[in-house]
């Protein structure tokens, strides 16, 4: 479960945000009003000379003396507060997969550019942890097939469209779940829920068909449950919507520019947080180059760009900028292995062999590879998909990492001879760029490099994401390898897409297996933590000792940023930035 990730960063490492003291030339503005202080003294009277010739009289008492009053001195003006330096925050980033405003018409690393907008029912902050967003309360009940949500009151939706209501979430849901959404738990909503009763306009309550003890998973800020307007679809519907998309988030959309820009402008007094910025902007540029170049010229404020070139924006002062937590866990994936599906699977792929498998995890230096493409900042990944924080770790897949998938280009052209392929075969590596991974294409590239040096003919094939998607979904990843990037999930979620299972969070149809189908039906339905644990454990068995795929690394996420305008900036880095709500800026 997300919830057991790391819970916040180290003091003083890598990790943490930039300090906030320590640059010079920032100025505040302070006005003073002076004032004068009149504080005069009030004259003393002198008494009359007495007349000539009049008859003696008692001596008459002195006259007073006025004593001075000094005025009160008026209190200064208070100061104003100081501006930021700049009201728009510019982001240059890797262009996303689906440009849309429409969640479900897209995958989580395209609602990047979406979050500033939309909000969800659970945040996952910072530093990973759960906090209500437009949820104040939520409850399992004990056999897990009801879900209780108390919702936020007040809330209001941009551009008049009203409160924020449970009719909402049962409106999001629905187009969250439909049959054209690609959306990785459309699949799951439509098997597991029943519906969704509104208790008073403020309390949802999600009856499901069967126990799902992980739904508070489904509808966290990490994942694909953004909130949309039903009173906005009601009035404008699907053209509202792509072209002016209303959210209840901190920011408001003000442009869009197809292609090449999206521009939102804050919300003032909203209920979560007043941003520092007046303005937001996503630039896209999928070269690494132009986002270097728009950083340096002070075109962007923070840019997504590689270890390789990150050295460039530092020589100008730039500064780089950690995660909190690994964001990304980075693995290659071989096409093909259809157990499941006999009709579409060809046995004379070599893939499907599992002695093949072995030899190109052994044919590949991850040291060198981390040195090289992550500054060594990476950590090596000993099975994919699963992490020593969350359920179903087993820690004897770290002692055994060496010796089945430690770097050995004798031992894997040995296997490779012992499979029946003592001279190599032909293969292809397919290559795209993904947000919040920029070295994915390099990564790729260094793989196909090593498996050269053991005798595999490797054809490299540059590509976009959703091509190599659309043919994994479609059983035609025959004779191809890709490397496949997303944040860190519990195994009973991310395990299943990549295994073939019938009820997939969004099919990869890599490595099928029967067995693991049944153990994920098993998890599917169990409610006590051990036997889930249990059971996912048994699931990473078997594809640690399968080589079902390529584990690589685990991967903090990297920002550059000019500290003359970003003096801290704080995120899990999930696909890229968010958390740009709590950015602070320079004054």
């Amino acid at each position: 479960m997300l919830h057991q990730w790391f819970r916040k960063p180290k003091a003083k490492s890598p990790h943490s945000p930039l300090c906030k003291g320590g640059l010079g030339g920032i100025s505040i503005l302070i006005l003073a009003l002076l004032f004068a202080v009149a504080c005069g003294a009030a004259a003393t009277a002198t008494p009359a000379p007495p007349a000539a010739k009049a008859p003696a009289a008692p001596a008459a008492a002195p006259a007073a003396v006025a004593t001075p009053v000094p005025k009160p001195t008026p209190a200064p003006a208070p100061a104003l507060p100081a501006r930021p330096k700049v009201e728009r925050l510019v982001l240059s980033i890797v262009p996303p997969i689906h440009e849309t405003t429409e969640p479900s018409l897209s995958t989580p690393p395209g609602l990047l550019p979406l979050l500033p907008m939309y909000e969800y029912l659970v945040e996952v902050d910072q530093v990973m942890k759960f906090k209500g967003m437009l949820a104040t309360e939520w409850s399992m009940a004990p056999d897990a097939k009801q879900w209780t949500f108390k919702l936020r009151r007040g809330v209001q939706w941009h551009r008049g469209f009203g409160e924020f209501t449970g009719q909402d979430v049962v409106h999001s849901v629905d187009r969250a779940s439909r049959k054209e959404s690609l959306l990785p738990f459309a699949s799951l909503w439509r098997e597991v829920l029943d519906r969704i009763e509104v208790v008073d306009g403020y309390q949802t309550v999600f009856h499901l068909k069967r126990p799902h003890a992980e739904l508070l998973e489904n509808v966290l800020s990490t994942w694909d449950m953004m909130i949309l307007s039903k009173a906005h679809w009601d009035a404008e519907g699907q053209k509202g919507v792509l072209e002016k998309p209303v959210g209840t988030g901190p920011f408001q959309m003000k442009e869009i520019k197809s292609g090449s820009s999206k521009l939102y402008e804050r919300v003032e007094k909203h209920y979560r947080v007043t941003p520092d910025s007046r303005e937001i902007q996503f630039f896209f540029a999928p070269e690494d180059a132009t986002r270097l170049a728009t950083l340096l010229a002070g075109e962007a404020h923070i840019a997504e760009i590689p270890t390789a070139i990150q050295g460039q924006a530092e020589a100008k002062g730039m500064k780089v900028v950690f995660s909190t937590v690994p964001a990304i866990q980075l693995l290659g994936v071989y096409g093909g292995n259809y157990q499941l599906t006999p009709a579409k699977l060809d046995p004379k792929v070599p893939f499907t062999n599992k002695q093949v498998r072995q030899a190109l995890n052994m044919a590949i230096n991850r040291k060198e590879m981390n040195d090289t493409l992550f500054g060594g900042r990476a950590k090596i990944m000993t099975n994919g998909l699963f992490h020593p924080s969350l359920a179903g770790w087993n820690p004897e897949w770290e002692n055994r990492f060496n010796e089945l998938y430690g770097y050995n280009p004798t031992k894997a052209k040995e296997l490779l001879a012992q499979a029946g392929y003592p001279k190599g075969f032909k293969t292809t590596f397919r290559l795209f760029s993904r947000p919040g991974v920029p070295a994915m294409i390099e990564t790729g590239e260094a793989i196909a490099l090593y498996w050269q040096r053991i005798g595999v003919e490797v054809a490299l094939e540059t590509t976009e994401f959703a091509k190599v998607r659309d043919d994994y979904r479609d059983w035609r990843g025959h004779g191809m390898s890709w490397l496949h990037g997303f944040p860190p999930q519990a195994p009973w979620n991310i395990v299943p897409p990549f295994t073939g299972n019938p009820v997939a969070r969004g099919v990869v149809r890599s490595y099928e297996s029967e067995s693991i189908t049944q153990k994920m039906k098993q998890v599917d339905v169990a409610v006590d933590s051990q036997e889930r644990d249990r059971l996912q454990r048994e699931m990473g068995n078997i594809l640690f000792e399968e080589f079902a795929h390529i584990p690589l690394f685990w991967i903090s996420a990297e920002f550059v940023v000019n500290p003359k305008v970003v003096t801290e900036y704080i995120t899990t880095g999930h696909f890229g930035p968010r958390h740009l709500d709590y950015i602070k800026l320079a004054r």
